[in-house]
């Protein structure tokens, strides 16, 4: 009986370290994805495609109505979103709910957003979420070409929220 439990409690020793293992590999995968974390900010990164995008899973979000029209620089390596805010134009940079990826076809460029689908350059969109200026100590960190930084802050979009504007 005594070597029973023994044969257990090693059985249930080695399934708690392979499942540790397995949800630390897991945790590491999405990193590459995911990208550079702010430092500031923990739910905010930035993705390591072309372009780069800044994705977030904050838990607690504003639900202000906010949109524009998806933009990309003439090189092709920023997106950024312009609009109208207080009857006053803007540029910034958006801020997508985690899973969003960049997309391509052909010479088409834009985004595929959980929830939502796809989203390309030129397309309009509403959603809620907020404004945050470039000061912004949530900003604070993002490591992404300072090229793709909009002048006018960032934009963020909760997910679940985009709807064709």
């Amino acid at each position: 009986m005594a070597q029973i439990r023994s044969a257990i409690g090693v059985t249930l020793a080695l399934l708690v370290v392979t499942l540790a293992a397995c949800s630390a590999s897991d945790a590491g995968g999405d990193s590459k994805k995911e990208g550079r974390k702010s430092p500031t900010s923990p739910e905010v990164s930035v993705t390591d495609t072309e372009p780069p995008i800044i994705v977030h899973s904050l838990s607690v979000l504003p639900g202000m109505t906010i949109g524009g029209t998806l933009v990309s620089s003439d090189d092709g390596k920023c997106l950024t979103v312009r609009g109208v805010r207080a009857e006053e134009d803007f540029v910034a940079t958006p801020i997508w709910p985690k899973g969003t990826k960049v997309v391509r076809s052909d010479a088409a460029i834009g985004v595929s957003v959980p929830g939502y689908g796809r989203l390309a350059v030129g397309d309009r969109f509403k959603a809620a979420g907020s404004y945050w200026e470039s000061s912004d100590e949530r900003a604070r960190g993002i490591e992404i070409s300072s090229d793709c930084l909009a002048e006018d802050g960032f934009i963020v979009i909760n997910p679940d929220s985009i709807e064709r504007g």
